[in-house]
């Protein structure tokens, strides 16, 4: 599965929010160790990535490219512009991209006019251009931290397919706005952390028939984990997630009208057990002892509408007896329905 990223040590309320700086913001990326998905609640067997930001970063880039082919085709002209800063933790970063491809008409390629003749004047590929913009911020709030993060989205297709008498062009249109929030910080022992992102989308089609469909979506998380208690070899800890969302899909065409609703409901919960530690340097010395062993498990809960829901148990054991030899194994356990998508 993806890795668990965390940023500057800590998890975030949503790490995407940070992926969009440049290179020149990172100091490194650090993978730790396999055992350490438990702490950062992952299932077994999935790794975390630290990203370390630098502490102060500003940057303002800009792209621009054209390609064009050398016998025949379609062209694409792109274009860029980005806004990156960080200072401390806080961090803004501010895009806005433009694109246009023309179409690849079926003439402009000699072998497939001559294998299918009569298709003068159709679209292999459509003729594209979009627009988009996207900000993303962060802010510390006290001792916690908020991140908004959004932007709209604009895309037109324009095509040709075989008609009669001649070919019958077909125009698409989408438009998208996506917002999604969040907080994290610490409560009563307990690192939580809050997030809610909504999605509305429309597409219209007009040609071979005139078609209409709208989707909107809305969904809230909450994230915690704390330590429990000590054992001798280091502290217990449990980390829970859980996740609930609700979807509509309107779509009206050919004089009738579709309407589509789903809800899910996502649950996981984990404990981190260390089970033994070696004494700080004996392990070295004598090149093999007992070591270090971290056990996880994990259940995981998952419900859509109209079924009757699923999950599953996970388990994970890492030991180390010596700080060249590490030796991993897990074990997972699920039933699970199609999602929303497939249905």
């Amino acid at each position: 599965e993806a890795p668990v990223v965390i940023v500057n040590g800590k998890r975030v309320v949503n790490a995407g929010d940070f992926l969009g700086f440049p290179p020149e913001a990172l100091t490194r990326v650090e993978i730790l160790p396999p055992q350490a998905a438990g702490l950062y609640g992952g299932e077994p067997g999935r790794r975390v990535v630290n990203l370390v930001l630098k502490r102060n970063f500003q940057s303002r880039d800009a792209l621009a490219s054209d390609t064009r082919p050398t016998a025949g085709g379609r062209t694409a002209l792109t274009a860029d512009l980005r806004r990156s800063a960080i200072i401390d933790n806080n961090t803004t970063q501010l895009g806005l991209r433009g694109m246009r491809d023309t179409s690849l008409r079926a003439d402009e390629r000699e072998a497939y006019s001559r294998d299918n003749p009569g298709s003068e004047g159709v679209t292999l590929r459509p003729d594209v251009r979009a627009m988009a913009g996207n900000f993303a911020l962060t802010r510390a709030l006290g001792g916690w931290s908020g991140s908004l993060v959004g932007g709209p989205r604009t895309q037109s297709d324009r095509s040709a397919v075989r008609g009669t008498p001649g070919p019958t062009a077909i125009d698409r249109r989408t438009t998208a706005l996506t917002l999604a929030g969040g907080v994290g910080g610490e409560y009563l022992g307990w690192g939580l952390r809050l997030a809610a992102d909504a999605q509305a989308t429309e597409g219209r089609q007009h040609g071979l028939s005139d078609t209409k469909s709208s989707n909107q979506s809305l969904s809230a998380s909450l994230q915690a984990d704390r330590k429990l208690f000590e054992l001798p070899a280091g502290p217990i800890s449990t980390s829970l997630s859980g996740r609930v969302s609700r979807s509509r899909f309107d779509f009206e065409g050919d004089g009738a009208r579709n309407r589509r609703t789903a809800e899910a409901t996502d649950f996981r919960g984990g404990l981190s057990i260390p089970l033994t530690r070696s004494p700080r340097g004996r392990a070295e010395a004598a090149g093999f002892g007992i070591g270090d062993a971290d056990l996880t498990l994990g259940t995981t809960f998952r419900k859509t509408s109209g079924s009757s829901g699923g999950g599953g148990l996970n388990g994970g054991l890492s030991w180390s007896p010596t700080p060249r030899f590490r030796l991993n194994g897990t074990w997972a356990h699920a039933t699970d329905n199609p999602g929303n998508q497939q249905l």
